[in-house]
């Protein structure tokens, strides 16, 4: 404990403010007395609140930390104290955050925060089996979709360690991906460990019994045959409970392509047609399977459609052939051929175009669908006169029926969204498919429920597979730009969103309905989505639509830049549009809202640059706020760029050696986060070349090396060369390969030494950056040995200059 009980001792002050842990506002509003005492918020808390176990801002909670932290408790230590002198460097959780939130943020990029946050909380004997067991799910997803065997295989060994039966069904799945990546793992005694602990209900058990059948398949004491049968058997019970045909094959090795059922006998006939729509591209490695599995349905009555999507393998060849083989007045088959490829949702509206069925589904080439899926899809409509739309549940997997799933959540089994089936009234209604790559399927279930209710749409037998979808490597779900994790931070992400405030901004479903060729789009979609790009044109832009696809919103960024957000699962971009605006905060490292309010201060229109249609340039970027005290920077007069981040205390400071170095005839480009201190930047507006506003400066929570080329864009853009770059502060928020071709020389404005600035620096690699630093010739300046540092600014400002301007300086 500090030696006086009644102040913060000031290194652990100056940890405190670097960490942005303290909030004025929220102290003043936590604890009136404060306010009612005259004594200014941070200098309340240094002499007397933070003894007093009071807390500092949101982020931090003296009580919580002990009992997050039973040692600490234990040792009678301030929790304050140990945290800014200990705790920080040790990677301590400051809160109790909940399984959901973890998982909330874990796959919206903070992976490298709540990983060790989530490790520690698995292992807090303090806290409950039953938490802790969510706790290690949440881990365990993260590491199987990671593929990162080795930390999967440790947390399961701590979960199974717990006394619990909670989550143990998705601990059997998390093992079943383990054994099968890597067959070292197999033990059957786990296995019977973790049915042991298990109570299942009946949607739990098909997906543990699917995960059984993988491992059957490593059991090399069983026979093809034998294996087969078993692995079977364990998959049939899937369907015998819920009282549907059961599945053979009809090849001694399982595969998903000589799957067979034992169909009952077919419905009577009179029953309404059913359009099937199946896009279909270089699919001839599966098309039959897929048509097979549809001809098998137990509803009489299909139309099924085959749109070749300009093919370059025997695709269309089959799709001949299969129309010539069914020629039953129930059961056509069409064939359309698209001369280029257009896409599988275009393709798909041209299968609705087409289509003349009462109802309409769709059903990809390279999937198989048990033969009362679609019955049961149909009848679920016909039973219900309110519905407007049903689906089923599907399951991934491999030819040899290896079942998995990206990101196993609640199971294997999901809802398979398209596998949607509506009535032609809907299609009449809402129109045709938005005709981007992915996430169309989405967003057609989700008008439907704008438009009709969420009641309106079925679902048909949850957590029976009616579907096996193929799992392939090439196809648009694995993609990575496309890949279903962009759901939560991508394409995906920026598409639904978009998607969502349309469909909020309709008022009856004919507001929702789309043209299948639309001559312009209903709302902003990513430009890589599109593929058509003569239709990027939107009847109107929204200012958040296009602010959030700019790429000037930053969700990663702004989550770490305000801490107080992660309290609860929280969209980041909402929360900047609906709070963070009106606070002042930044949307990303690029862009600060306080140096663009700055720079337009003295101007009668103070939109923000969002709300202009015309804000962005041809690569949708908005222009980095700047002042320009000219027109343009001089290409053969040096240039100085001075980097500060946190303006006060060094205001002044930095004042001073702006002074001097504007009488030395450089351009002189200052770099600072924000616009907030408007009285000191009107101060050295006059003496400034070029003042550019950069948010990426400010630290988070998190060690991170952003990327300063857009500085030196602007800096050439405007008719320089950065011929040296000076640092107030131990940050080097630079990509460390870039600058070496711009910048000769690093001048350290601190008053640290060299390696201790290498040291502390906000960077991921310290090792690149030390190995950097010797490279460039770096100068460490300060005014407590002028001769000796000044003399290094070599040909740029002599030292005699220096010395003659030392009481400016230190002004």
């Amino acid at each position: 404990m500090p030696v006086s009980p009644n102040q913060l001792p000031k290194e652990l002050l100056d940890v405190l403010v670097s960490e942005q842990l303290f909030d004025a506002q929220d102290y003043l509003k936590r604890y009136p007395d404060v306010l009612k005492s005259g004594i200014e918020p941070l200098e309340h808390f240094v002499d007397y609140g933070w003894y007093l176990n009071r807390r500092p801002s949101a982020a931090f909670d003296p009580k919580v930390y002990l009992d997050l932290h039973p040692d600490v408790k234990a040792a009678g230590v301030n929790p304050l104290f140990h945290y800014l002198k200990n705790g920080i460097n040790e990677k301590r959780a400051t809160s109790r955050v909940s399984p959901v939130t973890c998982d909330f943020y874990l796959w919206r990029g903070l992976d490298t925060l709540y990983v060790p946050v989530l490790q520690e909380l698995i292992e807090a004997s303090y806290i409950p089996d039953e938490v802790r067991s969510a706790y290690a799910v949440v881990l365990c997803r993260w590491w199987a979709y990671q593929q990162n065997w080795t930390e999967l295989s440790a947390v399961l060994q701590q979960a199974l360690q717990l006394n619990t039966s909670v989550n143990s069904h998705l601990c059997i799945l998390f093992y079943a991906q383990l054994c099968l990546a890597e067959p070292k793992y197999w033990q059957a005694k786990t296995l019977k460990t973790w049915l042991s602990k298990s109570q299942f209900v009946q949607s739990e058990a098909f997906d543990v019994n699917l995960a059984r059948s993988n491992l059957l398949a490593l059991d090399e004491s069983l026979s093809l045959k034998a294996q087969t049968e078993q692995r079977l058997t364990l998959i049939n019970q899937c369907y015998s409970q819920s009282g549907l045909a059961l599945i053979a094959s009809k090849a001694p090795v399982l595969n998903l392509s000589v799957l067979a059922a034992k169909v009952p006998k077919p419905l009577n006939t009179g029953l309404p047609r059913v359009s099937v729509i199946v896009p279909v591209f270089n699919s001839a490695a599966y098309l039959e399977v897929a048509v097979r599995s549809l001809v098998g349905q137990t509803w009489p009555n299909l139309e099924i459609i085959l749109i070749d999507d300009a093919s370059t393998d025997d695709s269309l060849a089959i799709c001949h052939r299969l129309q010539a083989q069914h020629t039953s007045p129930e059961l056509i088959i069409k064939v359309e051929v698209n001369v280029t490829n257009l896409g599988a949702y275009s393709s798909r509206n041209k299968g609705l175009a087409l289509s003349t069925g009462d109802y309409i589904t769709v059903h990809d080439a390279d999937d198989w669908s048990h033969p009362q899926k679609i019955e049961r899809q149909v009848m679920a409509l016909l039973e219900n006169a309110s519905a407007k739309a049903s689906f089923s549940h599907w399951v991934r997997c491999n030819d040899d029926l290896i079942f998995s799933h990206w990101r196993t959540d609640h199971g294997w089994t999901y809802r398979n969204t398209s596998s949607l089936l509506i009535p032609r009234s809907v299609f009449e209604a809402l129109g045709y498919w938005d005709r981007v790559t992915v996430n169309a399927d989405t967003e057609y279930l989700n008008r439907i429920i704008k438009a009709f209710g969420a009641k309106a749409v079925v679902e048909v037998l949850s957590g029976v597979p009616l579907a096996f979808g193929r799992t392939e490597h090439a196809s648009l779900t694995q993609n990575v730009r496309t890949h279903l994790i962009t759901q939560f931070n991508g394409l995906r992400k920026l598409y639904q969103d978009a998607a969502a405030r349309w469909h909020e901004r309709a008022s009856t479903p004919r507001d929702l309905y789309l043209p299948q060729n639309p001559v312009k789009r209903p709302f902003l979609a990513p430009k890589d989505m599109v593929l058509d790009q003569t239709l990027q044109a939107v009847e109107t832009y929204r200012a958040d639509d296009v602010l959030q696809q700019s790429g000037w919103f930053d969700p990663v960024w702004y989550l770490y830049r305000y801490p107080e957000i992660r309290v609860r699962p929280q969209d980041p971009f909402t929360h900047f549009w609906k709070q963070g605006i009106n606070k002042g905060y930044d949307p990303g490292p690029l862009f600060s809202l306080s140096g663009y309010q700055f720079i337009q201060r003295n101007t009668p229109d103070k939109h923000l640059p969002w709300e202009s249609e015309t804000f962005m340039d041809e690569n949708q970027r908005m222009t980095l706020p700047l002042y320009s005290r000219t027109r343009d920077l001089v290409v053969n007069q040096t240039t100085l760029v001075l980097i500060c981040r946190t303006l006060n205390p060094n205001q002044e400071r930095l004042k001073g050696w702006i002074t001097v170095l504007k009488r030395q005839r450089c351009q002189l480009v200052l770099c600072v986060p924000d616009g907030q201190d408007e009285q000191w930047l009107e101060s050295v507006l006059s003496s400034v070349d070029l003042l550019v506003f950069l948010p990426a400066l400010i630290k988070t929570d998190r060690k991170q090396q952003v990327s300063l080329s857009a500085l030196f864009r602007i800096v050439q853009a405007n008719g320089g060369r950065i011929d040296h770059v000076g640092l107030f502060e131990a940050v080097l928020p630079l990509d460390l390969s870039e600058i070496l071709g711009v910048c000769d020389k690093l001048y350290l404005l601190t008053e640290q030494v060299p390696t201790n600035f290498v040291a502390s620096a906000d960077v991921v690699d310290h090792q690149a950056l030390l190995s950097w630093s010797r490279e460039l010739s770096v100068t460490f300046v300060t005014s407590s040995d002028t001769r000796a540092s000044w003399a290094y600014f070599g040909q740029v400002i002599s030292s005699e200059m220096f010395l003659s301007n030392l009481d400016a300086c230190e002004s």
